[in-house]
């Protein structure tokens, strides 16, 4: 009796306590059977079956090709292929990595060029189409000293344009805000004059035209001509020197040397005809010079019909 109960209860040691490393190193049906219906799952995963490899379980869901491929490799486990992969990155990203540059010596870092930055300087372009304020023939000056100084500096070339942008807007808008006050300022002196005078405005307005004409100046430089017209101090300026000249000296058909001889008043007029400038005060009515050009003219007209007849 005692045999048959010690025979018995090792019978059931074994068909309790067969463990599925056991039954997978015998290889048999029955261990199969047994680790389907009670063994370790993740003993089977990770072993497979003695015939197939471990990945080719359908659990893994992967496609032929990815089978073949791990074949290639002919991973021990898929604990073995997570560690290969880990390795695979590290040594990755130590091949691109780029050391950090010491503070005291940051340009002669020699990671520039992997950023981007151009060796050489012909290659150092810019792309600054469109930027505000940005016009190629008014910054060439400024550029031929930035650009080196930005390369020279180690300023990626996204960097350098971020930098030229800001410049550029920034005299973009001073020129803007300067030319608004100028303008303004005209406009205010300008009422003020009005105020001043009244309904003599615009005769003591080309009061001054006059008296600037006779010195030279409206002949001399146009440009300076509409920088004056353009302030009011320079406008009551002239009309007090008007004030001061007599009207035989304020006779711009006289020279220098006294009146004019009908040949040098032809030649006076013939002279001033062929100004497209005069000849364009001539023919608007609307223009600051009319009556003073008109006028001058009309008097070498009638300097020049004094020519004696042969």
């Amino acid at each position: 009796m005692a045999d048959y109960t010690q025979a018995g209860a090792s019978g059931a040691d074994t068909a309790a306590g067969a463990s599925g490393a056991d039954t997978l190193a015998g290889g048999d049906a029955g261990g199969a059977d047994t680790a389907a219906g009670g063994g370790a799952g993740a003993d089977t995963l990770a072993g497979g079956g003695a015939q197939d490899p471990w990945y080719s379980n359908p659990l893994f869901a992967l496609e032929q090709d990815d089978k073949d491929y791990l074949a290639t490799k002919n991973p021990a486990s898929l604990k073995d292929t997570v560690a290969n992969l880990r390795s695979f990155e590290r040594q990755a990203r130590d091949r691109n990595a780029v050391g950090l540059p010491q503070p005291e010596r940051v340009l002669e870092w020699d990671g520039f060029e992997k950023l981007g930055l151009p060796k050489d300087i012909k290659n150092y372009a810019l792309k600054l189409d469109g930027v505000e304020g940005y016009e190629p023939a008014e910054w060439k000056g400024l550029m031929d000293v930035l650009t080196p100084a930005l390369h020279g500096a180690k300023v990626l070339p996204q960097q350098a344009e971020l930098v030229v942008k800001a410049l550029a807007k920034f005299g973009h808008d001073l020129k803007t805000s300067l030319d608004t006050a100028s303008d303004k300022a005209v406009k205010d002196n300008d009422l003020r004059l009005r105020g001043e005078w009244g309904r003599d405005y615009d005769k003591n307005k080309a009061l001054s035209q006059r008296a600037m004409a006779v010195l030279g100046v409206a002949e001399k430089d146009q440009t300076t001509l509409d920088a004056i017209l353009g302030h009011a101090e320079m406008i009551e300026m002239f009309h007090k020197i008007g004030g001061m000249l007599s009207e035989d000296q304020m006779d711009i058909s006289k020279d220098t040397a006294g009146q004019l001889t009908p040949d040098g008043a032809r030649g006076e007029r013939m002279r001033l005809e062929a100004d497209k400038d005069f000849m364009a005060s001539l023919k608007d009515p609307a223009h600051r010079l009319h009556q003073i050009n008109s006028k001058r003219r009309s008097d070498l007209i009638a300097i020049e019909s004094k020519r004696s007849v042969a």
